[in-house]
């Protein structure tokens, strides 16, 4: 398949390419993209069917060529709610994560069993509808942060601990401009 389709598979939905990804495949898309010529191949492909690629912060993803109307805002908010909805927990247990930090499963439950305030007692609810349990109710949360591509494991075979990719950076920023509409 050509680096142009799956570049679009892969970025179709929202998703983002990170510099940092463990995913080999994912590293070899980034440096493929890093080229030049490569790049603005892709983006006259992308172009042509109203997308533009973006690169910012060691990341590609896609985006309208165009500005979202209020109504496709609205649209992606909802879509990535949860995503926003995870992040804002794990920034809580981890203040200050950044793009490359490294912590554990183990470490988030830990936090959380210590300190859990009311309101994120009920983002956790609201997440985790189904889930009783402290350890169920994380392991939601990372599920939804690492299908968002803004974490992976470190290790396939280590449930436990894993790394933050640089796409976290892309996300921060929505929610920083999210923070700032509500005030």
């Amino acid at each position: 398949m050509a680096l142009t389709a799956i570049v679009f598979e892969i970025l179709k939905d929202g998703s983002i390419i990170s510099s940092n990804s463990k995913d080999e495949q994912i590293r070899s898309i980034f440096y493929s993209l890093s080229d030049d010529n490569v790049f603005e191949e892709t983006q006259k492909v992308f172009q042509q069917i109203g997308f533009k690629l973006i690169y910012e912060d060691n990341c590609f993803y896609l985006s309208k060529k165009s500005y979202f109307n209020d109504k496709e805002q609205d649209k992606f908010i909802k879509k990535y709610r949860d995503s926003f909805l995870a992040l804002s927990i794990l920034k809580y247990f981890f203040q200050g994560i950044s793009s490359g930090r490294e912590f554990s499963k183990s470490s988030l439950i830990a936090k959380a069993n210590n300190n859990l305030d009311l309101q994120v007692k009920e983002t956790l609810e609201y997440l985790t509808k189904k889930e009783d349990d402290l350890s169920g109710s994380m392991e939601v949360v990372l599920k939804i942060l690492r299908e968002n591509r803004i974490i992976e494991r470190i290790d396939k075979k280590n449930e436990d601990k894993y790394f933050v990719l640089d796409s976290i950076g892309y996300f921060n920023s929505i929610l920083k401009q999210l923070e700032n509409s509500d005030a």
